[in-house]
């Protein structure tokens, strides 16, 4: 069975982190960006504004894409509670469980992120052999995320050379 780069983005990151501890002989390369692993991984103030949060709080530019996607208007709520509950009740995973991890990981950060650097630092420290990427920005600009980045690819630009460099290294 071929093996997969997995790229897990934000709240993707739970899953490609899932997925590389789950089926490690599945998983060659994996970057987690913008992700935590554990509740304490976030800024102040995170899970009480995730908590009090409702989908009218989403960027218009969500809204938009989710209703090219799918013209159900209902869509967008559904998607959003089980997100937010998927995120509010994430236990976590455990230094151990995080060394289970077999792929050559990155994990990538932007300077002023809703993830801690040094949850990042935690991270890079429980995934064997892994590297950390802090670069500046916000969350998600530096993927070309269009609500962080507002259009605007340099950051992208500027960071997509190293993470294509991960995904090549032998």
């Amino acid at each position: 069975m071929p093996l997969a780069d997995v790229l897990g983005f934000s709240a993707g990151g739970h899953t490609a982190l899932g997925l590389a501890m789950e089926y490690p002989a599945l998983v060659r390369r994996l970057i987690i960006a913008s992700s935590m692993a554990a509740r304490d991984g976030m800024v102040d103030g995170f899970w009480d504004g995730l908590q009090n949060a409702t989908s009218a709080d989403m960027p218009e530019v969500y809204r938009e894409a989710d209703l090219k996607l799918n013209p159900d208007p209902q869509h967008l709520e559904k998607l959003f509670v089980l997100d937010s509950q998927r995120m509010l009740t994430f236990p976590g995973w455990s230094d151990e469980q995080l060394g289970s991890i077999t792929a050559s990981t990155l994990v990538v950060l932007a300077d002023r992120d809703v993830i801690r650097t040094e949850h990042g630092v935690q991270m890079v420290r429980a995934i064997p052999g892994s590297r950390l990427m802090i670069v500046p920005g916000n969350h998600g600009d530096y993927l070309g995320e269009q609500a962080a980045s507002d259009g605007d690819l340099r950051t992208m630009r500027a960071t997509l050379p190293f993470l294509l460099r991960h995904l090549d290294d032998d």
